[in-house]
């Protein structure tokens, strides 16, 4: 299952040249965080998104996005398909769409979705019912009813060649989606690649940065610290 993703911690990193590189860099001290082009062009958007968005940005939750978008009170969200169903049960007349974060004025490189996974499900090792979730697993996936849910219910673009989904059935935001898969113009996830608790950190440097209470430069600063401060 696929959705397009982009939260606030993955430009800087889906946008280097080769992001493997340069997150072995941040392990062993040969790239910097601090200094980056693509990092100083994503210190850029994030302000403009402050500058132009909502009002209360730290104190709105999902929910009140979700509501204020598909209410007509904002223009934009950064969220993925997931949101599909439930801005559908706010209003189902809109006409949707995805925009890429661009940073910098490359408009083939800015032209690219960062995509994951946005759900999976998995059968704990110690389960005392392991054959009953395989089961339910393979139902999931097999059955008429499983697959319509996948697509129809969840919006997800389905992982399964068996699983056959109309562009209606995705909806708007996982047919933008698709077609963005289908040319090829993505960027994967890399927080899998990150220190344990280093998510956790650079939210808490983007708040103080989001709150005014730093600037560009302390924000690198700040985002390189909490990498040196958890990496192995």
């Amino acid at each position: 299952m696929v959705a397009a993703r982009q939260p606030r911690h993955q430009p800087g990193f889906a946008q280097q040249p080769d992001v493997n590189a340069f997150i072995a860099g941040l392990n062993d001290g040969s790239a910097k965080i601090t200094g980056n082009e693509k990092f100083a062009e994503w210190a850029k958007l994030l302000k403009l998104t402050v500058d132009y968005g909502n009002k209360n940005p730290l104190t709105t939750d999902y929910n009140t996005q979700v509501a204020m978008f598909a209410n007509g009170e904002a223009a934009m969200m950064q969220e993925g398909n997931w949101s599909q169903v439930q801005i559908d049960g706010n209003n189902q007349d809109l006409n949707l769409g995805v925009l890429p974060m661009p940073l910098g004025e490359d408009a083939a490189a800015n032209d690219k979705l960062n995509v994951g996974i946005p759900a999976n499900l998995v059968i704990n090792k110690e389960s005392d019912v392991k054959e009953e979730a395989k089961t339910f697993l393979n139902w999931l996936v097999t059955s008429d009813i499983g697959k319509e849910y996948i697509v129809k219910k969840f919006k997800f673009i389905p992982a399964l060649s068996t699983i056959k989904a109309t562009l209606e059935d995705m909806g708007d935001i996982g047919t933008e989606i698709f077609n963005y898969v289908q040319e090829g113009k993505v960027l994967g996830l890399q927080s899998s690649k990150y220190p344990d608790g280093v998510t956790q950190e650079f939210a808490s440097v983007i708040q103080q940065y989001i709150a005014g209470k730093t600037d560009a430069d302390a924000w690198q600063t700040g985002m390189q610290a909490a990498w040196d401060k958890l990496k192995k």
